[in-house]
Parts: structure tokens; C-alpha cells; sequence
């Protein structure tokens, strides 16, 4: 691949990414690890705030903070989960409405940004970067990072993978 090849992936990955980023924050008026947290709580009811952290790339304190604000606005519940003391997470109904919103929004926004391209084009372009996405998907913490913003019920067969092929 030439250079100017890779320059120009690097380029639509950092910008769709940056354009995805600064338009759910100002739709919604959260920080994106906030919108991300609602996403991936309700995509899994095995999160714990560790896991959370890992998935969003946080410290631990930081994905605490995350979810005193989530559940101080009714977003979230905290739940024992096991006998270790860690603390479950799970989404409450009026959590479930944003991360639908969070969700419709994020797909408005990609739909706009490959607007310049025919859908056909897209459609390729989505089948040829599947086997790229399941080459970096090497665990269970590696799929949640790839589908943290990912409409769990939107692939029938997830490119990262499921928990169980891990």
C-alpha cells in the first residue's frame, strides 16, 4: 500500500471518528464516556465498573465518576453482583431511551459523513473491513472496545466476534 494510500485511511478513520465524537456531545450535552458507558451497560448485563473502565479506556476512578453521574440522573442502577463486592450495572428505562437516541444519532451522523458516497460503495466498504475488525478483536475486553457504540442487535454476524468464539 503507498503512502498516500495509508494517509488517506488514517485521515477518514481520525475525522468520521472526531465528526462522531463532537456531534453526539453537543446533541446530548455529555461527555462521550458518559453516551458510551449508557451504550455498552445496555448492550451487556455483565458490566461492573471494571470491566467499564477497561471497555472505555478509564481509570477506575474516572469510570466511577461516570457512573455517579449516570445514576445520579436515573440513567443507571448499581447492583451487587457477586460475593467479590463488585458492583453490577445496569440500565435503567430512562437510560435505555438515550442510549436509543445516542444510537439513532450516531447513525444519522455516519449516514451524513458517507453521504458523498453511493450506498452500494459503503456496503463494500463496511464487508471489507469486517476481517480487519475480527483480526484486532482477540478478546472478550477487545470486543466491547470495538462495539462500544455499536447498535448490539444491528449485525447478525458481528464482525468483532461474540463473547462465546472468545
Amino acid at each position: 500500500m503507498t503512502a498516500a494510500h495509508l494517509n488517506q485511511i488514517t485521515a477518514f478513520a481520525r475525522d468520521l471518528n472526531a465528526h462522531i465524537e463532537a456531534q453526539l456531545q453537543s446533541s446530548f450535552g455529555r461527555s462521550l464516556s458518559e453516551l458510551t458507558a449508557l451504550v455498552s451497560i445496555q448492550n451487556c448485563d455483565q458490566f461492573h465498573i471494571g470491566w467499564l473502565a477497561e471497555t472505555l479506556a478509564l481509570q477506575h476512578s474516572s469510570a466511577v465518576r461516570v457512573v455517579d453521574r449516570l445514576e445520579q440522573d436515573g440513567l443507571i442502577s448499581r447492583l451487587v453482583k457477586d460475593a467479590k463486592k463488585q458492583v453490577g450495572l445496569r440500565i435503567t428505562r430512562k437510560g435505555a431511551t438515550l442510549a436509543r437516541s445516542v444510537l439513532a444519532v450516531r447513525a444519522q451522523i455516519t449516514e451524513a459523513y458517507l453521504a458523498a458516497i453511493d450506498v452500494e460503495t459503503q456496503q463494500r466498504i463496511a464487508t471489507m473491513i469486517a476481517p480487519v475488525i475480527r483480526a484486532h478483536t482477540t478478546s472478550d475486553k477487545g470486543l466491547y472496545q470495538h462495539c462500544a457504540l455499536c447498535d448490539d442487535g444491528a449485525c447478525a454476524n458481528c464482525p468483532a466476534g461474540s463473547e462465546t468464539e472468545k
